[in-house]
């Protein structure tokens, strides 16, 4: 009797400790897409102006293109945008958020992919703050006394990454849209 109730008790273990597992690691990376129609210009004359709109939005294009490439149509950049709660007690939390935006161009149309948000606290703060991988969790994965903070902190970064997200897509859709062949002609 006392063999099974063992083996009992070692089967919910492995269940429970699965599904724990299973709910923390499982999570996949917030993204945000977006696919604008571009029928008026041709693939090319979209690249060049994604290409100027790296430039004119993050300062230098070279520090934040990974790849560019003309012919597939596609660019990649690494970026960030710094992030702090705005409360003091929250002061440890300020630092950046890390993501890669992805471009890919075809005739007619394009896509954008912004993901893999990484969140770093600046240096003096404590790495105990630094959350990491920004998931589609609704909470935070911590326990302990830190859990309330951790919580509320991730909540709050995926609210302001989902707003800047929507800023880029508006702000290259701008561009696309005001493009004028006219501009070129000077």
């Amino acid at each position: 009797m006392k063999t099974k109730l063992n083996k009992m008790k070692k089967i919910f273990f492995l269940l429970a400790s699965t599904l724990l597992y299973t709910q923390i690691y499982s999570q996949e990376s917030v993204e945000f897409t977006k696919v604008i129609k571009s029928e008026n210009l041709s693939k090319n004359e979209v690249f060049v102006i994604v290409n100027d709109w790296f430039a004119s939005n993050y300062g230098s294009a070279n520090q934040v293109i990974q790849m560019s490439d003309k012919e597939s149509g596609k660019l990649i950049g690494k970026a960030l945008l710094s992030y702090s709660f705005g409360k003091l007690a929250y002061s440890c939390y300020e630092g950046k958020v890390n993501y890669a935006i992805k471009i890919s161009i075809r005739e007619g149309r394009f896509k954008i992919d912004i993901n893999n948000f990484i969140h770093n606290v600046n240096i003096g703060n404590s790495n105990s703050c630094e959350l990491g991988l920004i998931t589609d969790a609704e909470l935070h994965s911590t326990s302990g006394i830190s859990k309330r903070y951790h919580n509320k902190v991730w909540v709050d970064i995926k609210q302001k990454i989902e707003v800047y997200s929507e800023n880029i897509f508006t702000s290259i859709e701008d561009k696309i849209l005001n493009y004028s062949k006219d501009d070129d002609d000077w």
